[in-house]
């Protein structure tokens, strides 16, 4: 989706306006947090927390606040976004004004430099009243020439397939690969959050595969983008990719 964005520079903020269908995305460093429409609090350039208290950004935070237009609804947007720090879903199923609304936000926020696909513990600077409780350390990973050289494969849930991290926002599925066909449904027998976004992957890419096997190379552009369109996710995708001696993705890109 092309989409022409004007930028208005405040003392406090960069209010980016993508028109009245899309809304408005709008950026700052200094002062306190907002709390309405959606919000995201990003560290060092990594996402740390969504819909925070409205505290004072600290130096190295950023906050970004989503105000959707009217058709997006803005509690599914914030689901996704905890999806996309947590890897927890929700049974709340995306519209298809709200799929195209986080597509073109997902696109402008890695144009931008702010990353939200590699799960992090936040870091000191973040106050504990900011940061979001979790169980345990979310690992961060990171791409490099050499793992650009190596070839990843996937035996999972029916799919099969041939994976290169080729640059850092790029992952290619090789031609030829076998994706799961049946989506899983969730306890009330619908699609699920995660079923939904990989199927509007699939709908992004379906002049690429017949009879769900591929017959082109397919670019995407995260680990978590490879496991919803070849087999649904629900399962840690860093771990299920492997090269040819078993060692995982994870093995080999994880920052200790």
């Amino acid at each position: 989706m092309e989409q022409t964005v004007s930028g208005t520079l405040t003392p406090t903020s960069l209010i980016l306006d993508m028109g009245a269908a899309l809304g408005k995305v709008i950026l700052q460093s200094t002062g306190t947090l907002p709390t309405e429409g959606a919000v995201l609090l990003f560290d060092g350039g990594q996402l740390q927390a969504v819909t925070p208290p409205a505290v004072d950004l600290a130096a190295g935070q950023v906050g970004v606040q989503l105000m959707p237009p009217p058709t997006v609804t803005v509690a599914d947007v914030r689901d996704f976004w905890h999806w996309r720090l947590t890897g927890q879903a929700t049974d709340h199923d995306l519209s298809a004004a709200d799929l195209a609304y986080v597509e073109l936000v997902e696109t402008l926020l890695q144009q931008l430099g702010l990353r939200y696909d590699l799960r992090v513990v936040p870091s000191d600077k973040a106050t504990s009243e900011v940061a979001p409780k979790k169980p345990a350390a979310k690992p961060r990973h990171r791409w490099s020439r050499a793992v650009a050289a190596k070839t990843f494969f996937v035996d999972h849930e029916q799919a099969i397939a041939e994976v290169v991290w080729r640059k850092r926002n790029e992952m290619v599925i090789k031609k030829g690969a076998r994706m799961k066909a049946e989506a899983p449904l969730n306890q009330n027998g619908e699609l699920g959050f995660s079923a939904r976004f990989a199927q509007q992957l699939r709908q992004e890419h379906q002049g690429e595969f017949t009879d769900f096997v591929t017959t082109t190379d397919i670019v995407l552009k995260s680990v978590n983008e490879v496991g919803l369109f070849l087999y649904f996710a629900g399962t840690n995708s860093w771990l299920v990719l492997k090269d040819a001696e078993g060692k995982s993705i994870h093995d080999w890109t994880v920052v200790e």
